[in-house]
């Protein structure tokens, strides 16, 4: 704990001011983006002669503007981490792992992200939308799972958003050290090279997303 004098206002607001991120990105994606309202979804449902086609249907806040969750996105990372960590070292990302178990250390992937009982050192601080983008709805024809054949008036319709941007801060925690701070680094660096992947339907071309520094901060 940090002690201030009570009588020295300047230093109680230098000791409540929050520490900036370690990297404030913009991801952006030219194309259509969904994250799946799985609420909406009626699944097993086939289109019948008559009847309108099945939606997926976006997930949204309170604006109507789609959600990228951060759920979502630390998953894309740590994949992204845990493939770039094996081609440099041949490291294995262990989800299952257990912190202090048979004397097992973490990799670097598992620091950043964490493992049972070790809370990642690598923390997602904001997520802002800056462009809900255009809504667009893509209608396409459902395939059988076996053959691959087109179903007979099998339609479906994909309520996406297309041309949406977001602002992620992400921030190491005060364990992070000069390993993290370096391997987070290298990922960064991958991912602003090749882009991130994210949501619904990214075999199908949807999410998109390249990632360019939005400002940047050390604390």
């Amino acid at each position: 704990m940090r002690l201030v004098s009570l009588d020295r206002p300047e230093l109680i607001a230098a000791a409540a001011a929050p520490r900036p991120a370690d990297a404030v990105l913009r991801l952006s994606c030219r194309g259509p983006y969904l994250s799946l309202d799985s609420s909406t979804r009626q699944r097993g449902r086939v289109r019948q002669e008559g009847d309108d086609p099945i939606p997926l249907s976006p997930l949204l806040d309170r604006q109507g503007r789609p959600v990228l969750a951060g759920s979502a996105l630390t998953g894309a990372l740590r994949e992204r981490a845990a493939w770039l960590e094996a081609i440099e070292t041949g490291a294995v990302d262990d989800r299952d792992k257990v912190y202090g178990s048979g004397g097992k250390t973490l990799t670097a992937t598992e620091r950043l992200f964490g493992v049972n009982g070790f809370r990642g050192v690598l923390g997602i601080e904001a997520i802002t939308c800056l462009k809900a983008g255009e809504r667009v709805e893509i209608t396409t024809v459902a395939l059988d799972q076996f053959s691959m054949a087109p179903l007979d008036g099998a339609l479906f319709t994909t309520q996406a958003f297309a041309g949406c941007a977001y602002r992620v801060g992400l921030r190491l925690d005060r364990r992070g050290n000069d390993d993290d701070r370096a391997f987070l680094a290298r990922l960064l660096d991958d991912i602003k090279d090749d882009g991130l992947m994210l949501g619904h339907g990214v075999n199908k071309g949807f999410g998109w997303f390249t990632v360019t520094d939005e400002e940047a901060g050390h604390g």
